[in-house]
C-alpha cells in the first residue's frame, strides 16, 4: 500500500510538472511575436493617419493635441496654440517603434507595483497616451515605472504587461507641450523703442546717428547719467523671447493696466507689445506691422563690414517687403487673440520706468 501510494504520488508530481511546463511553453509561444518585435506595430503602419493624441498623467489634467489643417498640431485648451511638433513626432515614432524585451505579469493585482493601474487610481509616474485617427483609437497605452533601462507598459484595455526596450517620457502638462519660441527682435536690429507707461509720460530710446548707442528722450537732466545695463535690458527684452504659457485673450479680464511699447526695427518692421504684471506673473500681447516702403539705409559705421542682407534688400526691395509682410503675418497669426505668460526677467525689463534708465543722482559733496 505504501509503495503503491508513493508511486502514485510520484506519477502525479510528474504529471503536474509536465502540465506546468506545457502551460508555460504555450504562454511563452503566445508572446513570442511581441517579445521579439514591436510593441505597437499597428501604430507604426498608420502614423500618418493620427489626427489627435490624448495624454493623461496621474495628478494632472488630461490634455488633447489635435491636427488642424494649416495650423498643424495645436492644443485646443491653450487657445489653439501650436505645440512643439518635434516632441510630438518623437513620441509617436517612439511608441510605434519601441521593442518589447519580455512579457511580464498579467495579474491586475500586480499592476500597482509596476505603476500601471488606471490613471485615476495611479501614482505620479503613470501616463496614459491615446493616439486616434478621427474617432478610432489606434493605440491606448499606459506607461509605468522604469527598469533595466526600459519601462513597464500595458495596453489600457489589457491586463498583460510588458517590459519595453526603452523608456518613454512624454511631457505631462499642456504647458510643457507648447512651442515656446515666441518672438526674436534683437538689439542690433533695432532703430528705436517707444514706451508709453500706463501712468507716466511717454519716452523713447533711439539709436544715435553713426553710433551703436541709444539716446533717451526726454533727455536726462545734466547731472544724471543713463543706466546702460537697464537700457540694454529693455532693448533686448524681445530677443529670443520664449513663452511660459498662453491664454485666450478674449476671455481675459482687461481691468489691469497695460504698458504699451513699440519696437521699430531698422528694416521698418514694427512690433507693438502690451505688457502687465499680475501678481508674480508677467503677461504679454503682440502685434506686428510691416512697412509700406523700406526705410532709408542707416549709414555704415566706421570699421563695420558690409551686410550682405542689406545689399540684397537694396537689390530687390520688392522681395524684401514681401518677406517682411510674411514675417508680420506669421507673428500676428501666433499672437492674435492670445496673451502670453513670459518669465520675470524680460517681463520686468519691459516694465522699466524712465527713472530706472538713469543712474542714481550724485550725492552732494560733504560740507567742508
Amino acid at each position: 500500500m505504501k509503495a503503491n501510494t508513493l508511486i502514485w504520488l510520484v506519477v502525479l508530481a510528474l504529471g503536474l510538472s509536465a502540465l506546468a511546463w506545457f502551460l508555460t511553453a504555450r504562454e511563452a509561444a503566445e508572446h513570442t511575436v511581441a517579445e521579439r518585435g514591436l510593441f505597437a506595430p499597428e501604430l507604426d503602419s498608420r502614423l500618418d493617419d493620427v489626427t489627435a493624441v490624448e495624454i493623461h498623467a496621474a495628478g494632472e489634467a488630461p490634455l488633447r493635441i489635435e491636427r488642424q489643417g494649416n495650423a498643424g498640431w495645436v492644443l485646443p485648451a491653450k487657445a489653439g496654440y501650436t505645440v512643439d511638433a518635434a516632441k510630438l513626432r518623437e513620441l509617436l515614432r517612439s511608441l510605434a517603434r519601441v521593442e518589447v524585451l519580455e512579457a511580464k505579469t498579467a495579474n491586475p493585482e500586480w499592476h500597482g507595483k509596476l505603476k500601471l493601474t488606471p490613471v485615476g487610481e495611479a501614482e505620479d509616474t503613470t501616463v496614459e497616451v491615446v493616439a486616434l485617427a478621427g474617432d478610432e483609437p489606434l493605440l491606448a497605452v499606459l506607461l509605468g515605472s522604469r527598469a533595466q533601462g526600459g519601462q513597464f507598459a500595458r495596453r489600457s484595455s489589457e491586463n498583460q504587461t510588458w517590459l519595453l526596450a526603452e523608456a518613454l517620457s512624454p511631457p505631462r502638462t499642456a504647458s510643457e507641450w507648447l512651442d515656446k519660441a515666441l518672438v526674436d527682435i534683437k538689439r542690433a536690429d533695432l532703430r528705436a523703442v517707444e514706451v508709453q507707461p500706463a501712468d507716466a509720460e511717454r519716452y523713447t530710446l533711439a539709436q544715435a546717428e553713426g553710433s551703436t548707442d541709444f539716446l533717451l528722450t526726454p533727455a536726462p537732466p545734466v547731472d544724471r547719467e543713463t543706466n546702460a545695463a537697464n537700457i540694454n535690458r529693455l532693448l533686448a527684452a524681445l530677443s529670443s523671447l520664449r513663452l511660459l504659457d498662453v491664454r485666450d485673450a478674449t476671455a481675459e479680464d482687461d481691468g489691469g493696466e497695460w504698458r504699451q511699447l513699440r519696437f521699430l526695427r531698422k528694416d521698418g518692421l514694427a512690433v507693438e507689445a502690451r505688457v502687465r504684471q499680475d501678481g508674480g506673473d508677467y503677461w504679454l500681447r503682440l502685434q506686428a506691422q510691416a512697412p509700406e516702403t523700406l526705410p532709408a539705409a542707416a549709414p555704415q559705421l566706421e570699421g563695420e563690414d558690409g551686410d550682405a542682407e542689406t545689399e540684397a534688400e537694396a537689390a530687390d526691395p520688392g522681395a524684401t517687403l514681401a518677406a517682411l509682410r510674411d514675417e508680420a503675418a506669421a507673428l500676428n497669426s501666433r499672437a492674435r487673440n492670445r496673451v502670453f505668460q513670459i518669465s520675470s526677467y524680460p517681463g520686468t525689463g519691459l516694465l522699466l520706468d524712465y527713472e530706472q534708465l538713469l543712474k542714481p543722482p550724485p550725492e552732494d559733496d560733504a560740507a567742508e
